[in-house]
């Protein structure tokens, strides 16, 4: 395309995956450590209150809601709640990586990829990935789209669905792009046990209605365990290298006119000219 030049030459973007791979190791260090550290903390502290002497009258929920007065904090929160600020990060990261392997294609990236200074759109995202590599990808596919409409509503929600209709339409993508059984030998090795649940511990999905089902309570928001949010966030890394893979193969060295992407990207500047006018 007239006025766009791109470079296949894959030093540009050698460290990036790597740079990933990096930071979302700490990501994931730093969930497991919020979770354990809080999970032991209370149960260390319940066992203290249990084994001292009692009239008898003190059961363990007892116990439970004096532990959680006195550290100010439920386990079972901190749980979902890290798992959902893990996964949020590491969408995030996953997102500026992608943003980051295009824009080493271009000699100015500003004018393709980082439009007002900003991080380009999730449309441009999809366009780039589809219309000017050489091996076109989804950035979206394994799981990757579920995790980003979880994120999304975490981070513009709090983690509450608007209505029940969207609770159950994410629930059924989340559900479908990872696995709900327990835990492998690998995760076992590394300390992950319990459920993979995303709506709350008392909460299940079934697979024949398609829909959440409620032990004991519903619970309408998001409530990410250990175990799903850890399978989450290796979901994200392997899907970054496989989008690697895709991108090592270059780009088009010859754009048909007009270019998908690039009519997308001049759409979105006239936008921006009418704005600032």
């Amino acid at each position: 395309m007239r006025g766009v030049e791109l470079t296949n030459d894959r030093t540009a973007f050698r460290f990036l995956v790597p740079e990933f791979e990096q930071e979302l190791d700490r990501i994931v260090k730093e969930h497991r450590y919020i979770v354990r550290t809080a999970s032991r903390e209370f149960e260390a502290l319940w066992n203290d209150y249990m084994s001292q002497p009692s009239d008898g009258e003190r059961d363990g929920g007892d116990i439970f809601a004096l532990v959680e007065m006195k550290l100010g904090i439920n386990p079972f929160d901190v749980e979902g709640d890290a798992g959902l600020a893990a996964i949020s990060r590491a969408v995030s990261l996953a997102e500026v990586t992608f943003a980051r392997m295009a824009a080493a294609h271009f000699h100015q990236p500003e004018d393709w990829v980082y439009l007002d200074e900003k991080l380009w759109t999730r449309e441009l995202e999809g366009k780039f990935f589809k219309f000017v590599l050489l091996q076109p990808v989804n950035t979206s596919a394994n799981g990757f789209g579920s995790l980003r409409d979880l994120r999304d509503l975490y981070a513009h929600g709090y983690g509450v669905p608007a209505s029940e209709a969207r609770r159950e339409k994410l629930a059924v993508r989340l559900y479908s792009d990872f696995p709900t059984k327990g835990s492998t030998a690998d995760e076992r090795f590394l300390g992950y046990n319990g459920d993979a649940y995303w709506f709350g511990k008392y909460t299940t999905f079934d697979t024949k209605t398609r829909s959440l089902v409620s032990e004991i309570f519903s619970s309408r928001n998001a409530d990410v365990s250990e175990l799903a949010a850890y399978r989450a966030l290796k979901s994200i890394e392997a899907h970054v290298q496989a989008v690697e893979q895709a991108v090592l193969h270059g780009v088009l060295t010859e754009l048909a006119e007009p270019n998908p992407y690039f009519k997308a990207v001049e759409r979105s500047r006239r936008r921006t000219s009418r704005t600032a006018t």
